[in-house]
C-alpha cells in the first residue's frame, strides 16, 4: 500500500501477533507464509519467545518512530498478547477511550498498560460490537456511510470515560 501510494506510511515492524505475540494459534504453514512475506518486504520482525521482551520491542519501535515526541494516543485493535498483556485487568477496560490508572505487575503488563503508565490515553477496540453499542453506532451497516459522515464524527469523548 505504501509502494502504491495508498498510504504515506511505511511499516516499521511486524509480529505474528496472537498468543505470546508469536502466532502460536496459527498453523505452521500460516506462520511460515507470514514470516516469508515479512522477510520479502524487509520489515523488522518482533519475535521473542518471552512475551515481555516482545512488549519491550514494540515500545522501542513506538519510541524510535515517534521521534521522541509525545505519543498522543495508543490504539489497540484486537487481542494480541503483547498489546493486552497476560493479566485479567485488561477485561476491565471498556471499548473506546480509556485513561488507565491501575496497572498489573510488570511481568504481566502489555503495551496498553505501559502506555497508560505514560499517561497516554488508549483507544481499546477488542469488542467492536460493544464499542458500537456504547456510542450508538450501527453494527455492520449497509450501505457503509461516507467517510467523514455519521454519528462517530460528532461525539466528543469525556476525559472520565
Amino acid at each position: 500500500l505504501y509502494n502504491k501510494r495508498v498510504f504515506p506510511y511505511k511499516i516499521n515492524a511486524a509480529s505474528l501477533g496472537g498468543d505470546f505475540d508469536i502466532g502460536l494459534e496459527l498453523k505452521k504453514e500460516g506462520r511460515q507464509l507470514l514470516l516469508k512475506k515479512i522477510k520479502k518486504y524487509q520489515i523488522p520482525l518482533i519475535y521473542e519467545k518471552d512475551l515481555q521482551l516482545n512488549v519491550k520491542q514494540r515500545l522501542k519501535v513506538y519510541d524510535e518512530y515517534s521521534k521522541k515526541a509525545r505519543i498522543s494516543v495508543f490504539v489497540n485493535i484486537g487481542g494480541a498478547s503483547a498489546n493486552i498483556g497476560a493479566n485479567s485487568m485488561v477485561l476491565d477496560l471498556k471499548p473506546g477511550i480509556n485513561y488507565i490508572h491501575k496497572f498489573p505487575p510488570s511481568s504481566e503488563s502489555g503495551v496498553i498498560f505501559e502506555m497508560g503508565k505514560r499517561n497516554i490515553p488508549v483507544i481499546h477496540l477488542l469488542n467492536v460490537k460493544g464499542f458500537t453499542l456504547k456510542y450508538g453506532l450501527p453494527w455492520d451497516p449497509i450501505p457503509l456511510p461516507q467517510i467523514g459522515q455519521g454519528k462517530i464524527y460528532h461525539i466528543k469523548a469525556r476525559k472520565d470515560e
